[in-house]
């Protein structure tokens, strides 16, 4: 049509609608009009992306008012007239045929109008209509006609994409994405596309876009289906990808399916980096399996369709699941077969949609509003009268509750949908409440990875974020760099498993029983051994044999002596030493005996002969020795025999302390002790090195273990042994394994065990020393426990010992495999320290 004869024909039909003739108003009396504009045929999907027709809509206009009637009660029966007029898809012919019914007073209200540019016209002349006439539609959503002052009384009974844009943004803030690419089928926006009408998806998009631009970084490409390729789609989406992650596709749904099969080609459906989320504009069907189609020659289309739509999402209104609902399907689909013979007529199924369905909704609003007007005793032919009643206001329609705004325009609910590999097929993972505008959570989405993709790549689009390559030399350089690292570690780490296997195999711990006499003490016994040849010698002190005579700090209860006592003792010990020694008496005789008075007097010692006396005298050359003694008063005889007498003890003091090596002797005492019986025996003791060390023997079978061979964990654990240092613990000087002197050296500690200090009454311990000694068994216990050894080993009072400093350590721990072969019975130990519990 000429667009010149277009306006004016607009213009008059504009005129004549505004021009109110002074005849008399519509009568009160029914019945009510109701104008139905709609085409015969589907005709172009731009003009009609919602397919609606007459054929398909008639069955639910009649199903409507008999419920109405019938159901509701709301009109009385044959109130209500329904008018169908064929709007062919003109958006001058539809105008038209609503002028005439309002120029012949037969309209009272309006619905239908299909083609949103044939809606507009009839939606602003609607209010000039006598009284005005109410508008109904189900496909009017664009945001242009939100406008209520350009369009005063038009009911969207569909909602607007205005709802779609805050889905939208729901889905974005949810996901924490930021970055979209709208892409979309559009032919009025491409060159050769003059004269066509804008797309359904390109007023969706519009509308999605305006509610999230502030918010949202977006592009957007418009794209036409005409010599279109899958080549074509190839292209655009390698630009698309260069910009987002996030691509949001409204087309038709065979080109959404080329679409992914595409993006199946260039990997973007199988990476999961990237989603694609689809926005169905068309019918609102929830299509379970929309990738299949059945004349694919090839089947492996199929198969690749499918797998790609795993990275896709679908936006569609949502679906009515009410039992009420399918029920009016199968009303309506008798219907239009019954009456209409729908099926021959157009050559296929009835198939209904919520852009069909949605008039039902409509006609039953109409009824409840002209009811409650009437009511009032309001005019129902005026249409702010029953445009008033309809807006802000709910309602149990056939799909459900339905939600009229404020503005006049349905609160939708849209379905989010996903495919669930378990199933294979679209179900609904999310819906979008419109009346409480928020996003509901059905099931989990599947996604690509087991994760949505992210907002944008890390390196951006177009790694413009990550530094840029650097040349080959420094690479070269990177890669030595790191071989040689290699290299390096390789060798320290071959390197010290060979320092370990060789200190395993030197055994730094290993002592020879010979080494614990010591050398010093070996050349004091070649000496002594050379005076003894040449004469009787009695040496003031031995160390070696000294240290093999500790007295316990328990003994001193004990001990009888006094300190006087062992003072002259010493002195005895002293001067009969330097009497011996004195070449100006008697020559021994041919014995080795002592002549003169001094050889009787050591007979009569021998003989055990003394008489009574105050005071023991030894005369010597310029010497005097005194030594009370009681009542007895003892003759010179008697001295002599007394002189004799000590030295014979004193021989076999020497003998028994020479004896005595590696013997039992009591912790802490003093070596100067004379009495030392009934002392409690706690460890044997050694010269190592000039070192005095604490013997623990090992009770080990020698029958049985002829040799001992260590195997390699036991290595290990001595060599941990020797290794480990602290104050609270004694340290392991080594062990001996000869047979069958196998034994463990130790540190010695002087002052004994925590056994004697707590047997001891002598002692009193106060609280600040208790607490003291509570405090180095816990520390010797945590630094075992926190090593390598791990085990505390026999912990009791009596290995528990006190160095001279009175620092309390903890013995006889680790070596388990030592103490494995050890037999210990109650003879081996005792009867008491075998049942000691402490």
């Amino acid at each position: 049509m000429n667009p010149y004869l277009y306006v004016m024909i607009y213009d008059l039909l504009l005129a004549v609608s505004i021009w109110r003739p002074v005849a008399p108003q519509y009568s009160p009396h029914f019945p009510i009009n109701i104008v139905v504009g709609l085409p015969k045929d589907e005709g172009h999907v731009f003009k009609n992306p919602f397919k609606l027709t007459l054929s398909k809509s008639q069955p639910v206009f009649d199903v409507a008012v008999e419920d109405v009637y019938e159901k509701y009660h709301l009109m009385p029966v044959g109130s209500l007239r329904v008018v169908y007029e064929d709007t062919q898809l003109s958006d001058a012919i539809a105008p038209q045929r609503m002028v005439e019914h309002y120029c012949n007073r037969s309209v009272d209200a309006v619905m239908g109008m299909a083609y949103v540019y044939a809606l507009a016209p009839v939606a602003r002349m609607s209010a000039f209509w006598f009284g005005g006439v109410p508008v109904f539609t189900t496909s009017g959503l664009v945001d242009e006609l939100g406008d209520r002052k350009e369009f005063p009384l038009l009911t969207r009974m569909m909602g607007t994409y205005r709802t779609l844009g805050n889905l939208m943004y729901e889905i974005a803030r949810s996901l924490n994405w930021h970055h979209f690419y709208f892409i979309f089928n559009d032919e009025a926006g491409i060159e050769g596309g003059k004269g066509l009408p804008r797309s359904e998806c390109y007023f969706s998009l519009n509308a999605i876009r305006n509610r999230i631009q502030k918010e949202i970084i977006w592009h957007v490409d418009m794209f036409s289906t005409r010599n279109a390729s899958r080549q074509k789609y190839s292209d655009l989406l390698k630009k698309v990808s260069m910009s987002s992650n996030m691509i949001i596709l409204c087309a038709s749904p065979d080109t959404v399916r080329e679409i992914m099969l595409a993006a199946h080609e260039l990997g973007m459906a199988t990476s999961g980096e990237y989603v694609f989320i689809n926005i169905d504009v068309s019918t609102g069907s929830h299509a379970e399996k929309p990738w299949i189609r059945a004349n694919e020659t090839n089947q492996e289309e199929n198969e690749k369709a499918k797998e790609a739509y795993r990275a896709l999402k679908t936006i569609s209104l949502r679906r009515s699941d009410l039992e009420e609902y399918k029920n009016f399907e199968k009303r309506v689909k008798i219907r239009a077969e019954e009456k209409y013979d729908y099926s021959r007529i157009t050559g296929k199924e009835y198939e209904m949609n919520n852009f069909i369905s949605a008039f039902y909704d409509a006609v039953l609003l109409y009824a409840i509003a002209l009811n409650e007007t009437i009511a009032a005793g309001m005019d129902p032919r005026n249409g702010h009268n029953i445009t008033s009643k309809m807006w802000g206001r709910t309602f149990d329609g056939i799909t459900g509750n339905v939600s009229i705004d404020a503005n006049g325009d349905r609160y939708s609910d849209y379905s989010l949908l996903d495919l669930d590999p378990a199933v294979d097929k679209f179900v609904e993972v999310a819906y979008y409440s419109g009346a409480s505008n928020e996003l509901k959570k059905v099931t989990d989405f599947h996604w690509i990875g087991g994760k949505p993709p992210r907002d944008s790549p890390i390196c951006g689009y177009d790694n413009s974020k990550c530094p840029k390559g650097y040349p080959l030399h420094v690479y070269l350089l990177a890669a030595s760099a790191g071989l040689i690292l290699l290299l390096t570690l390789l060798f320290v780490f071959f390197w010290r498993r060979y320092k370990l296997e060789q200190e395993l195999a030197a055994m730094s711990w290993k002592i020879r029983w010979e080494e614990l006499d010591g050398e010093e003490s070996q050349k004091k016994e070649k000496k002594k051994a050379k005076k003894k040849r040449s004469g009787a010698y009695f040496p003031e002190s031995d160390p070696l044999l000294r240290s093999n005579s500790r007295g316990s700090v328990s003994s001193d209860k004990r001990s009888s002596s006094s300190g006087a006592t062992r003072k002259i003792s010493a002195m005895i010990d002293r001067k009969f030493s330097i009497f011996t020694r004195k070449k100006s008496s008697p020559n021994q005789d041919k014995n080795g005996g002592i002549s003169g008075a001094h050889g009787n007097a050591l007979k009569e010692i021998e003989s055990g002969e003394c008489s009574p006396m105050n005071e023991v005298q030894f005369r010597l050359p310029n010497r005097r020795i005194s030594s009370p003694s009681g009542d007895s008063d003892c003759k010179k005889k008697s001295s002599a025999e007394d002189d004799s007498e000590i030295v014979a003890k004193k021989s076999l003091s020497l003998r028994n302390r020479k004896l005595s090596f590696f013997g039992s002797i009591k912790s802490g005492g003093s070596g100067e002790t004379i009495a030392q019986i009934n002392g409690q025996i706690y460890t044997k003791t050694a010269f190592y090195k000039g070192i005095m060390v604490a013997i623990k023997k090992l009770n080990i079978d020698q029958k049985k273990y002829p040799k001992v061979d260590l195997s390699r964990a036991q290595l290990m654990e001595l060599k941990k042994m020797k290794d480990l240092q602290h104050d609270h613990i004694t340290r392991f000087t080594g062990a001996c394994l000869d047979a069958p002197h196998w034994c463990i050296v130790t540190e010695y500690c002087p002052k004994g065990s925590l056994e004697d200090i707590l047997e001891n009454d002598q002692i009193k311990l106060d609280n600040m020393m208790k607490y003291s000694l509570l405090h180095d068994l816990v520390k010797g216990l945590y630094f075992l426990h926190n090593s390598e050894i791990r085990s505390h080993g026999r912990l009791k009072s009596s290995n528990c010992v006190v160095d001279s400093r009175f620092v309390l350590k903890v013995t006889d721990f680790g070596l388990h495999g030592l103490h494995a072969m050890e037999e210990n019975t109650i003879d081996d130990i005792g009867e008491h320290a075998f049942y000691k519990s402490w």
